[in-house]
């Protein structure tokens, strides 16, 4: 997922429960040490010295002969946010890997609200500046002239009040839906009904004139990946369908997803095979783990889901990852590794960011896909099983993520006559006809963040594609993942679209592109066979 984070709730929920998802085994082996010091403090940011130096500026700005020193005092700014931001990731990944700990979650609700005060503290700052400044110019371009007459009309200390009491409010829907999909007394019906009747809710409380899709930078149309949804029914399902059945008679089929299915150490190999990708990828796999940024979550008490976070203050990035001790978890690792990779050399502000989560998914997915090429090595006689597996994987993320998309888009071109039932009906419908095998209630996603699941199944387009690349010619589909990753998914320099085209990629929205993959996914199933 990506809450100014480029990040997942797992690689993919629905993909991973489309096999036998993680059963949470106990651990016989000690995985690596995490990188959050679980039981540490952590610092509180100093709102009070942000606001004196945020009235000193404004004591200077209508001064003339001063544009070097506003200058200056933006670039402060743009870094006191970044600065409350990374203490607040911290203590937030650190509760997520224990829950029941109460200081780790007052940790928690106070670091974000902080950071949520910083924000609302810039965005005045900013605002008040190009309003009432002698260098407008200077500020303009950091404020959105939607919510400009709110900041210019009320004092700081007012924002500042409201930042704090507002900045868990998002949260209450969450819980709500949180405390019905692991409600233990309800049935299945009891928890899609409810579920729904709080799906309807959230998405009325939003703009949906354009489907959420500005909510995350899309250079596509809710229309255009409809179409696509469509193609990938019609090309990609039947080869899915196929690769189960597929895998399915593999008499070490249960090695992998049985109760008996192998240990694996996924960092463990990250470090070994990753650095022979190519030297830029070597490099973070070293940054990575010299650093210790990864933080391992296994067990109940913990939150299950894994994403990755940019923190642009540091020229870093963290990495949190649910793992269960098996294969799956080398999924879940190289596809948080591949949002690693990328986001830690990015240095755009929180402020400035962009959610170009199609773009972020891309290049986590992709490495996934590369990763597949030292199967051999790893799981040796086994390994063509294994690639199966990972395949079978991203295809799902393909079906599971436009189908999943079609729903959302059909729900919010109904919203003002659907009821939950309609909602429960089309989802079924969906599911039936994409062979999601999900339960509505299980797609946390549509909760946490509407009309971004969708980018699992666009993204996964160009991953394929290089996938069947590397099957030609390696050399050259690391040469276009290099480029790939070194794209910004946060900067708005490139959109998703113009980012692929870049990279030499084809357009996935393309039914050509689509027919294609299929027909040479199916070429290397025969050469796995």
């Amino acid at each position: 997922m990506k809450r100014l984070w480029n990040g997942t709730v797992g690689a993919s929920l629905a993909a991973m429960l489309l096999l036998t998802g993680c059963a949470n085994p106990l651990l016989q082996d000690p995985l690596p040490e995490s990188s959050a010091e679980l039981t540490a403090s952590f610092p509180r940011y100093d709102i009070d010295g942000l606001k004196t130096r945020i009235e000193a500026l404004k004591s200077i700005w209508k001064e003339s002969d001063r544009k070097e020193d506003i200058e200056q005092a933006i670039k402060e700014m743009l870094l006191a946010d970044d600065e409350a931001y990374a203490i607040s990731v911290r203590a937030e990944i650190a509760y997520n890997a224990e829950w029941s700990d109460p200081e780790l979650y007052d940790a928690y609700t106070e670091t974000r609200d902080d950071s949520s005060v910083v924000d609302e503290m810039v965005t005045w700052c900013f605002v008040n500046g190009a309003r009432y400044s002698a260098y407008p110019e200077c500020f303009e371009k950091y404020i959105d002239d939607s919510w400009a007459d709110y900041y210019a009309i009320t004092n700081l200390n007012r924002v500042m009040s409201s930042a704090r009491m507002n900045s868990g409010d998002s949260g209450a829907r969450l819980d709500e839906y949180y405390d019905t999909a692991y409600d233990s007394d309800l049935d299945v019906d009891e928890m899609n009904k409810s579920c729904a009747k709080l799906y309807l809710e959230l998405l009325k409380e939003q703009d949906l004139s354009d489907y959420l899709y500005s909510n995350y930078d899309r250079d596509y149309t809710a229309e255009e990946a409809s179409e696509a949804a469509a193609a990938v029914l019609a090309e990609i399902v039947p080869v899915a369908e196929a690769l189960y059945a597929r895998m399915k008679t593999d008499p070490e089929y249960d090695q992998v997803t049985g109760d008996n299915r192998a240990e694996l150490d996924a960092y463990a190999l990250l470090k070994e095979y990753a650095p022979q990708i190519s030297p830029r990828v070597a490099q973070s796999v070293d940054k990575l783990f010299s650093k210790e940024l990864y933080t391992v979550a296994t067990g109940d008490d913990c939150y299950d889901g894994s994403f990755t976070v940019a923190l642009p203050s540091e020229q870093s990035a963290l990495m949190y990852t649910y793992l269960c001790n098996d294969f799956y978890d080398l999924i879940t690792v190289t596809h948080e590794f591949g949002h690693f990779h990328s986001d830690w050399r990015d240095q755009t502000h929180v402020y400035l960011q962009a959610n170009n989560i199609d773009l972020a998914e891309s290049q986590s997915q992709g490495m996934e896909m590369l990763f597949t090429a030292y199967y051999d090595e790893i799981f040796g006689e086994h390994a063509k099983l294994y690639e199966k597996v990972a395949l079978y994987n991203i295809l799902n993320s393909v079906i599971a993520g436009l189908a999943i998309g079609e729903f959302e888009y059909r729900v919010m071109q109904n919203i003002d006559s659907f009821t939950p039932d309609d909602v429960i009906e089309c989802y079924y419908d969906l599911d039936e006809q994409y062979g999601i095998d999900v339960d509505f209630y299980e797609v946390t996603h549509l909760f946490e963040q509407p009309g971004y699941y969708v980018s699992y199944g666009v993204s996964a387009l160009p991953a394929l594609e290089l996938y069947t690349i590397m099957q030609e010619d390696y050399d050259r589909a690391v040469k276009i993942y290099d480029i790939l990753s070194s794209i910004s998914s946060s900067s708005g320099e490139y959109h998703f679209i113009e980012a692929i085209e870049a990279c030499g990629l084809r357009d996935p929205f393309d039914p050509e592109t689509v027919a294609d993959l299929a027909h040479n996914i199916n070429r290397r199933l025969d050469e796995l066979d």
